[in-house]
């Protein structure tokens, strides 16, 4: 028999997106699957709704106490989910390949080192509908990478969204994930994990991550961007057990400075004009990006934008 995926579904009143997550799931192809919904005390109708739905391939738990984002992400990792092979699939995204994770299995079973499968993702966007494919920069349609290279080569492969990469769940138990409290504990995870072997990469577009204004990736505030920071500090410490010191080194510079870039694009975004001029003034670094940002802002202070 095939080994049994775990697709987790951590939720947190996400009503309005639940039953669209969790259909998407169980219209997944592949034989031996677990569908885990795990409510982290929703205070709205989501644990209400996903208990409704019937299949005897899903299984529905709710918190006795809210946990938080990451502590919900690693109880139903480590105490929840019966899978060899685990995947998490937020509660307001969707698979929109039914037959990606019975696709991943076989890739797996025919790379005896692969730790993970990582797919490409798409964001839907909320307000008009429109889907926009996230690029995946490598030849062909499939790659087979060391786990260093793999992360080396972040994120410009376009194969780490979280409900895009299927990973070896006894090995993720080693590696502590879900443990630091950040955006990127996933990112923290998943890419140490891949460090402890080979990842198979494919060239397809397996789900879509829903963008509207409660995503937590757009929040992003001066603390929060030093947890990120944090964060790639530490893959960067494991990545330079793998590769020259001075190449874990460039690659943590380069992260970072992208990381405050992306930053301040967001923060430009959500300030008044009044506020952003000076921002941009204090932070901004004159490159092309820079450039574009700050014709943006101009559009928005002759109020043409």
């Amino acid at each position: 028999m095939k080994p049994r995926v775990t697709i987790s579904i951590p939720t947190y009143n996400q009503e309005r997106y639940i039953a669209r997550a969790i259909e998407s799931a169980l219209a997944q192809t592949y034989a031996n699957l677990e569908v885990l919904v795990c409510d982290d005390r929703s205070t709205d109708g989501t644990y209400e709704i996903a208990s409704a739905i019937s299949d005897r391939r899903l299984r529905v738990v709710r918190n006795e106490r809210n946990l938080g984002r990451v502590g919900n992400y690693r109880r139903c990792l480590y105490e929840r989910a019966s899978g060899a092979w685990f995947v998490n699939l937020d509660g307001d995204d969707q698979y929109i390949d039914r037959d990606w994770i019975a696709a991943a299995v076989d890739q797996l079973a025919s790379e005896p080192d692969a730790v993970m499968y990582a797919a490409g993702s798409a964001c839907l966007h909320e307000a008009d509908g429109a889907m926009e494919w996230a690029p995946m920069d490598f030849d062909g349609d499939r790659l087979v990478l060391p786990g260093a290279d793999y992360v080396l080569r972040y994120p410009h492969l376009g194969a780490t969204q979280h409900f895009s990469v299927l990973y070896n769940r006894p090995l993720a138990l080693e590696t502590d994930f879900y443990s630091l409290d950040s955006l990127g504990a996933d990112t923290d995870s998943l890419l140490r994990l891949a460090l402890k072997g080979k990842v198979v990469i494919e060239k397809k577009w397996v789900g879509a991550w829903t963008h509207h204004d409660r995503n937590a990736s757009y929040t992003l505030d001066d603390a929060t961007v030093e947890k990120e920071i944090a964060m790639l500090r530490r893959v960067a410490g494991a990545l330079a057990g793998h590769v020259p010191p001075r190449e874990a080194e460039r690659w943590l510079d380069r992260l970072v400075r992208d990381k405050r870039r992306l930053a301040l694009i967001l923060m430009l975004s959500k300030l008044p004009v009044r506020d952003a001029w000076p921002l941009l003034a204090r932070r901004a670094r004159f490159d092309l990006r820079t450039a574009k940002e700050a014709a943006k802002l101009l559009l928005r202070t002759l109020g043409l934008r």
